[in-house]
């Protein structure tokens, strides 16, 4: 083995760490409190595209995934809605409506330098939330060796359940310093990402304690899934820095917007009441329910922001910190939902395999035994407008001893935010006007697992033909609109807010 490895490789290069692991520690170092951070390595860039999937390498932190992509940080088990979230210290607000958990896939880890944890709070930082503060630091031309600096990369991947090229990932930074003693910096930077993909699954849901099951427990029900999702990231940065003696200026600004448009078809069957055999694995389940559900979902998430501000240094052992920053975030969410039910009777439970199997002993339900229950649209907006002003005076105290110091800051935010949110639900009419899936059903779903083990979906919604039927019948007979749900629904979610 080792003439082989010889043969095939003559040298191994590894690069790029040592300045990620420096930069972190002497952050780390210089910090007053407990302060964590991910930095960028030799050649600018964090270890991951995901913000969030960067900042999960750090000690105390766990990320909640989405889809197989990091969203939400929790800090020491503290939950994200309890964190704040700043850039280059400001705070960035939220994009995603009317939660205080900011979704860091919104932004593209190339647009960044480093990504700083403080787990324990200091006097000069925010003191939005009682968990730890994230503070996201873009990248600026001074962050770079050398003075002039074009960077690139592209990814492109292979799905095989899709049978097409995907992830599709790419950013670019460009910039450098110049003048007479290099004072002045300019980097601008972009990214993109497109990830389209399909997701089959098998969740068993609802598991409750049943004292004659082999397993002790029981799902009551369990669904099969055809997720087709297409997520999009596109990103920019730019930063213009001055430098010259005791003395730095800045003005900065980022833009990432974060597009989802997901397809979920579902076939669920709920079942209880399970009449056990004498091994507790296989039995007979006397109450079912098939449901045959299809969502469309579409979110659009946009941070944008700009900030001034700097530093200066005077009378020997006193600093002045100060900047000035507007953010704009927004959310853009229609989803809409047709739901379908019906009775199969029977249903045949087999515990014997780790992947167990539920099905109605008489098949499954045809299309035209698949009754229309209801259908929803949901359209939520979201708008958030910050103005931030900062200053902090920092003395250094000598006398006293060679790292002490007396600081004195000022901080003034002003936070417009609405969000308005509706969900108008129609339920079924009478008897003489129900409909049944029937005409309106799609090709079934086959999902082969591998190792003998498969399922399918049947009977799928399709999305052309059940959009087409129900234009122009909402508020009908067929689509009668429940008014008290949908009047709560479009009031209770909403809010304003001036801070």
């Amino acid at each position: 083995m080792a003439d082989v490895l010889s043969e095939e490789a003559s040298e191994i290069v590894v690069t790029g760490q040592r300045a990620q692991q420096q930069r972190s520690i002497d952050a780390k170092r210089a910090s007053l409190g407990l302060v964590d951070v991910t930095a960028s390595d030799d050649i600018g860039q964090l270890p991951d595209k995901n913000v969030a999937e960067a900042v999960e390498r750090l000690p105390g932190v766990g990320v909640q995934y989405d889809q197989g992509e990091g969203r939400y940080v929790a800090v020491r088990g503290v939950p994200s809605t309890l964190n704040g979230y700043t850039l280059n210290g400001f705070e960035i607000g939220n994009p995603d409506g009317n939660t205080r958990a900011l979704p860091l896939d919104i932004l593209s880890g190339q647009l960044l330098n480093r990504v700083e944890v403080a787990k324990v709070k200091t006097a000069d930082l925010t003191a939005q939330g009682i968990g730890a503060t994230v503070n996201l630091v873009t990248q600026t031309a001074f962050d770079f060796d050398r003075p002039f600096v074009v960077q690139a990369n592209a990814q492109v991947g292979y799905q095989e359940l899709r049978k097409g090229s995907q992830p599709v990932k790419g950013d670019i930074t460009v910039g450098g310093r110049f003048g007479a003693d290099e004072q002045f910096g300019i980097l601008l930077g972009a990214s993109y990402s497109d990830r389209t993909y399909t997701s089959y699954g098998i969740y068993p849901d609802d598991w409750a304690p049943d004292e004659n099951a082999a397993r002790g427990a029981v799902p009551v029900n369990l669904k099969y899934t055809d997720y087709r999702l297409k997520r999009e990231r596109v990103g920019a940065a730019g930063s213009l820095d001055w430098r010259s003696g005791g003395t730095e200026l800045y003005v900065r600004g980022v833009y990432s917007k974060f597009t989802e448009d997901e397809y979920r078809q579902r076939l669920r069957l709920d079942f209880s009441k399970i009449a056990w055999d004498a091994n507790g694995q296989t039995g007979l389940a006397s109450t079912s329910e098939q449901r045959s559900d299809l969502r469309t979902e579409y979110k659009e998430k946009s941070v944008l922001s700009f900030m001034a501000g700097g530093s200066t240094e005077f009378a020997d052992n006193w600093k002045l910190d100060f900047g000035a920053a507007h953010t704009r975030n927004e959310v853009i969410e229609p989803n809409e939902l047709w739901q379908f039910r019906g009775n199969p009777g029977a249903v045949a439970v087999d515990f014997t395999d780790k992947l167990f199997s539920a099905v109605p002993t008489g098949g499954y339900l045809a299309p035209s035994s698949m009754g229309f229950r209801q259908y929803s649209a949901q359209d939520e907006y979201g708008l958030e407008k910050t103005w931030q002003g900062r200053a902090d005076l920092t003395g250094k105290l000598p006398s006293i001893g060679e790292n002490s110091f007396v600081k004195l800051g000022a901080n003034a935010r002003w936070t417009d935010k609405r969000f308005d949110s509706s969900n108008t639900v129609y339920g079924r009419g009478t008897a003489a006007n129900r409909f049944t899936l029937a005409g309106l059903a799609g090709d079934d779903v086959n999902v082969d697992l591998g190792n003998g083990h498969e399922y399918f979906l049947s009977p799928a919604i399709d999305e052309d033909l059940i959009r087409a039927y129900t234009e122009g019948k909402l508020g009908g007979p067929q689509f009668v609109l429940d008014t008290a749900t949908s009047l709560a629904n479009d009031t209770l979610g909403d809010l304003s807010l001036d801070e």
